[in-house]
């Protein structure tokens, strides 16, 4: 949820520099930017009156406004670990006045002519992160990261790893997260992805029913020990959607959900990719379910 919540955010953010940073471009562009007929000296003169009739004041607003954009665009660029670093040796821009360095990576220089190079440079810029916050919208949305029990109405019992078996006393690999959860609970994939496999008799192994998701071939869950099932092998899943209810099939002392995370084929821990509730068990929980 916290994912979601964050490229939405930083979306939104995006979305709104990127505007605010196109309008301020089109309002210092001179007449006829773009275009053949737009000469320097055009484009001097032009400038020397939006300075003039603006004032010095209004032209170190702008640029304060410009630098504040640029701050943001590397804060978010780090935080979703885009490399911006060639782009900050190249700049241009800064306050004539400024008494410290600029969010630009070089020491402030000023101008009409900075200011607007840089709200020009700060446009593909936006643009270029909205794109890399596409692509990591796109992974997280096959990447497990919710709760497998609707609504998070569940007690975490037996924890991933080595365990002592509530069946034969034996230390074994628990390769899942137990989610002890009331009888008929639904269960919701927690990622998209296509179900590869479905087991309908709860006599065949110790899961009882389960449902197996491959989530782009990166990622693959598993939710055990169902009471019903109503997804089929090939059927393409969202995140969120009902799966399945919570039962009692398999080896089980009572109804919860087994709940699997692989990578790349290997077991990990599915605390990991749940939220906050599901990180800790009540003590003496951790032999049961099994």
């Amino acid at each position: 949820m916290a994912r979601r919540a964050f490229v939405l955010a930083a979306l939104a953010v995006i979305e709104g520099c990127a505007l605010f940073a196109y309008l301020l471009w089109l309002n210092l562009a001179e007449p006829g930017a773009g275009t053949a007929t737009a000469t320097y000296e055009q484009s001097i003169a032009h400038g020397r009156a939006l300075a003039a009739r603006n004032g010095p004041g209004r032209l170190k607003t702008l640029r304060q406004g410009v630098d504040k954009l640029a701050s943001q665009s590397y804060r978010l660029a780090t935080a979703i670990g885009a490399n911006l670093d060639h782009e900050l040796a190249s700049g241009l821009g800064g306050f004539e006045d400024a008494s410290d360095e600029s969010p630009w990576g070089r020491p402030a220089a000023g101008g009409l002519d900075h200011l607007r190079a840089d709200v020009g440079f700060l446009v593909p810029r936006f643009h270029r992160l909205r794109a890399e916050l596409d692509s990591r919208r796109e992974e997280w949305r096959y990447s497990p990261s919710v709760s497998p029990v609707l609504g998070g109405q569940f007690v975490p019992t037996s924890r991933f790893g080595l365990r002592i078996s509530p069946f034969t006393q034996s230390i074994e690999m628990h390769r899942g997260q137990d989610l002890a959860a009331d009888l008929h609970a639904k269960i919701v994939a927690t990622a998209a992805g296509v179900v590869t496999f479905v087991q309908g008799d709860p006599q065949r192994n110790h899961l009882g029913k389960y449902v197996v998701i491959d989530h782009g071939g990166r990622y693959t869950t598993t939710y055990g020990h169902c009471q019903r099932i109503f997804v089929t092998p090939g059927q393409r899943v969202e995140r969120y959607q009902v799966i399945a209810e919570v039962g009692s099939t398999g080896r089980s002392t009572g109804p919860h959900v087994h709940y699997e995370v692989r990578r790349n084929g290997s077991p990990e821990d599915p605390v990991t990719y749940m939220p906050f509730e599901a990180k800790f068990a009540r003590p003496g929980d951790e032999s049961f379910p099994e």
